[in-house]
C-alpha cells in the first residue's frame, strides 16, 4: 500500500532551526509547502496553499498566537517541534492549545512518519484531556459547541506579529480590492489577503450579504436602501439585482 503524502507547513524562526525535519519529511515523500515565522505569510499560506498538518517550532516569537491561528481559525492539525532546551515544565502551556503530537528534530523516520499520520487522523478539534468525563454524544456535542461559542461571533485578524480580535457585529462593512478584502468598520479599516467569497463563506449568513460584485454588507448596520445603493454612515455602497430580490422577498 502507498504510504500517503501531506503538505505540511513548518513555522520557524529560521529554516536552520528546521532543517532535520524538513529533510525526513523529503525523505518520507511529503511536501513542505511553506516555511515562516511571519504571521501574515502563515496566515497567507493556510488560506491559499493545500496544507494538511502545521508543525510549529515552540521557540517561534509569539508561538501562541500562530497555534491559536492553526488550531482555532483555521482547525488544522498541529504537532509540537520542541527545541533541546525543551522541559517537562513548558508541556502543559504547549498542551493549552489541543496538539495533536510533539516532535524531536532527531526523531526517526518511522516515529516522525506515525505522528503524522496520527495527527492527521485525530486532526479535528478535541476537547482536552482533563476536560470532565464524557457520558454520551449529545454531552460530546455539548462541550463541542461550548468550546467553539467564543470564535462564533468573531474572528481573529493577523496585523503586524499578532492577531487582533474583531467581532462580526463591528463589521460594517467590506470592499473588494484585487486579492485583498478591505474591512470596514466604526474605528478603523483593516486589509486582509483573501477573495470577497471566501471571506463572506466564512461570515454568518443571517447577517451578511454580498449586494454586488465588489461589496459584501454587514445586515444590521444598513441605514437606507433605494434602487440603486444602500447606506452605511452615509457611505453609498452599490446593490444588485439579486439583492433587490432579496428585499423584496423580506418585506413580502
Amino acid at each position: 500500500m502507498e504510504a500517503p503524502v501531506f503538505h505540511i507547513l513548518l513555522v520557524a524562526d529560521r529554516q536552520s532551526t528546521v532543517q532535520i525535519l524538513l529533510d525526513k519529511c523529503l525523505e518520507l515523500g511529503h511536501r513542505p509547502v511553506f516555511i515562516s515565522d511571519q504571521m501574515s505569510e502563515i496566515n497567507e499560506a493556510l488560506m491559499y496553499e493545500p496544507v494538511d498538518i502545521v508543525l510549529l517550532h515552540q521557540d517561534s516569537l509569539v508561538a501562541d498566537s500562530k497555534a491559536e491561528l492553526i488550531r482555532f481559525t483555521h482547525e488544522l492539525p498541529l504537532v509540537w517541534v520542541l527545541s533541546p532546551s525543551a522541559i517537562l515544565a513548558t508541556l502543559p502551556k504547549l498542551i493549552q492549545s489541543s496538539p495533536q503530537g510533539f516532535v524531536d528534530p532527531n526523531i526517526g523516520l518511522p516515529a516522525l512518519q506515525g505522528t503524522l499520520c496520527t495527527a492527521i487522523e485525530y486532526g479535528a478539534l478535541k476537547i482536552p484531556d482533563n476536560d470532565s468525563v464524557v457520558s454520551d454524544e449529545s454531552d460530546l456535542e455539548d462541550k463541542l459547541k461550548s468550546k467553539h461559542s467564543f470564535f462564533n461571533d468573531c474572528m481573529f485578524l493577523p496585523v503586524d506579529d499578532q492577531l487582533i480580535k474583531l467581532n462580526y457585529s463591528d463589521i460594517f462593512y467590506v470592499k473588494s480590492d484585487n486579492v485583498y478584502v478591505e474591512i470596514y468598520t466604526r474605528t478603523q479599516t483593516y486589509l486582509l489577503r483573501s477573495s470577497l467569497t471566501n471571506f463572506l463563506a466564512k461570515m454568518p449568513n443571517s447577517i451578511f450579504f454580498r449586494t454586488h460584485k465588489s461589496y459584501g454588507v454587514n445586515l444590521q448596520h444598513v441605514d437606507a436602501v433605494n434602487h440603486i445603493d444602500l447606506v452605511i454612515r452615509d457611505t453609498k455602497i452599490p446593490i444588485s439585482k439579486s439583492f433587490k430580490q432579496f428585499l423584496l422577498d423580506a418585506t413580502k
